[in-house]
């Protein structure tokens, strides 16, 4: 293991994004070069917000960072002595566990032992992006058109400290009717509802069917399908991201009072192997472990490089049904 120290600035923080339509190509970017990564052979395991960020001019707008959960599939099976391929990987895999991003993390991961996969790092893309739509953007009611209050939605889906809690709000988000928009954001409403239709079918049970997992062809289709349309909003910069306090006048209306275990706009990250717990400064809950599970290493298999046909999903109300 090594350490590089970089004096330059070769990005910005996703959550800097200066229109939402920066902010979506920027994550499309990142799935490109997670695809790339794990051509390589390996498997990210972390894609999570602090880990994606915006690249001012280039080829690419986006670019992800922090291997240090990565893992070299391929390189594992040669030194184990075991042939290099899918299948011998998917026998190696049962060995081991899993690691990831709480609340960017898969249900599926979060609901059993199953080992992290890349159809896992690519149904993080969907919470990813769903995370910083709530946290920095405005919705409105569908019927009304009304605006809703900054944050509820962002507590109701990521409000959670622990593995079940995370679990449970992932699983109300797919199977519940959403009677929300992204606020005068058409283009970016469509990219979430088609993404929520690929996540409902990825987690669908075997008694409706089974899963249909996700892969890089059907999440890179929608969003290069939405980024395609004309209408984007140019100046919807990313607004603060400030959860609601006893002081703070928007907490109204707001679940568990308008608080929340954590603040600001860092990242939720488990600590490294060697971090301490409980080693927050001036009482922030976010540095005292409230928002951290413990992560475990973990490998998991590769799926085909290959597609499944991408689920259509419409513009229409319904799709949320």
């Amino acid at each position: 293991n090594h350490m590089l120290l970089v004096m330059k600035t070769v990005g910005r923080p996703l959550s800097s994004f200066k229109s939402t339509k920066e902010m979506v190509t920027a994550i499309r970017d990142a799935i490109i070069g997670h695809r790339m990564a794990f051509i390589a052979g390996l498997i990210h395991r972390d894609l999570s917000d602090g880990n994606v960020m915006i690249h001012d001019g280039g080829m690419f707008s986006g670019f992800l960072l922090d291997l240090d959960y990565a893992f070299d599939w391929m390189e594992a099976l040669e030194l184990a002595g075991r042939p290099v391929d899918k299948e011998a990987w998917a026998a190696y895999v049962e060995e081991y566990n899993r690691s990831g991003i709480l609340v960017f993390m898969a249900a599926q991961v979060l609901r059993t032992f199953v080992a992290h996969d890349v159809r896992h790092d690519l149904e993080s893309v969907a919470w990813l992006l769903l995370g910083m739509v709530l946290r920095h953007t405005l919705q409105a009611n569908v019927g009304t058109k009304k605006e809703i209050g900054r944050y509820f939605l962002y507590l109701q889906y990521f409000d959670a400290t622990e593995e079940t809690q995370s679990h449970k709000n992932k699983i109300e988000y797919m199977t519940n009717q959403i009677l929300w928009r992204v606020k005068d954001n058409q283009p970016l409403t469509k990219l979430i509802v088609d993404l929520r239709v690929l996540l409902v079918m990825q987690n669908r049970p075997v008694e409706w069917g089974g899963p249909i997992p996700l892969t890089y062809e059907s999440v890179l289709t929608v969003f290069i399908q939405a980024l395609a349309l004309s209408d984007w909003p140019e100046t919807d910069a990313a607004l603060p991201f400030k959860l609601p306090g006893a002081g703070n006048s928007s907490a109204s209306g707001l679940p568990h009072g308008g608080k929340s275990s954590g603040s600001g706009s860092q990242s939720m990250k488990h600590p490294r192997p060697d971090e301490g717990e409980g080693e927050g400064k001036d009482g922030d809950p976010a540095n005292e472990g409230e928002w951290r599970a413990a992560k475990r290493l973990m490998f998991g298999p590769s799926p085909e490089v290959g597609a499944n046909p991408p689920v259509e999903a419409s513009d229409n109300d319904d799709v949320f049904n």
